[in-house]
């Protein structure tokens, strides 16, 4: 299991109890985990999470204006980043539309 950041745990569920219910495993979303009774990790959702971390910590290299728009909603670093490797809202390549 692959830790995305330090202080965030793998994202994972619990199999329900009555064991009534049960999980398609053959195209690998869930990954047992050893760690807990019934745990399973979500492989798709930890495997987002680290390239989105990977996209971040590179600037988000190709991101659109209105991306980076958005982003820096959510982020007020974002702008900063995006100005750092010569991108700035006027430059930044726009979406079709």
């Amino acid at each position: 299991m692959s830790v995305v950041r330090d202080h965030r745990r793998p994202a994972f569920v619990f199999q329900p109890r009555d064991g009534e219910l049960t999980w398609d495993l053959s195209d690998g979303p869930l990954a047992k985990l050893a760690e807990y009774d019934r745990a399973w990790e979500l492989v798709l959702v930890n495997r987002i999470r680290q390239r989105v971390a990977e996209w971040r910590r590179a600037g988000y290299p190709n991101a659109s204006a209105t991306t980076l728009d958005l982003l820096s909603h959510w982020r007020p670093l974002v702008v900063a980043r995006g100005a750092s490797r010569g991108v700035s809202m006027r430059t930044a390549p726009r979406l079709n539309g």
